[in-house]
């Protein structure tokens, strides 16, 4: 995966949950449709998106997680490094997932 493709990824799940603002998700619904930003939706994207959402640190040890890593924690296991994170035969366990 990209970091284009993670940030888009990232940003289509805080559309879809409601994780964001009205007035983020305007803005992000704008991204999404390859809308250019002004100035003032350009602030509102890197405050609450981009800053917020873009730079994680790992729940257990604090490490930050790549872009890639943020995108695939978001629809899976969580925000855990690859270190951190259950093996894939353990998180049907853990999840509750197959």
């Amino acid at each position: 995966m990209s970091r284009l493709d993670a940030e888009r990824a990232i940003v289509e799940y805080l559309v879809a949950t409601g994780f964001i603002s009205e007035a983020a998700d305007e803005v992000a619904k704008r991204v999404l449709d390859g809308i250019p930003l002004d100035m003032e939706q350009r602030e509102i994207f890197d405050r609450e998106i981009a800053d917020r959402w873009f730079n994680i640190n790992c729940d257990k040890c604090g490490v930050g997680l790549s872009i890639e890593a943020i995108a695939e924690a978001i629809n899976s296991w969580g925000a855990l490094c690859p270190n951190c994170r259950p093996p894939e035969s353990d998180r049907c366990l853990i999840l509750g997932t197959k």
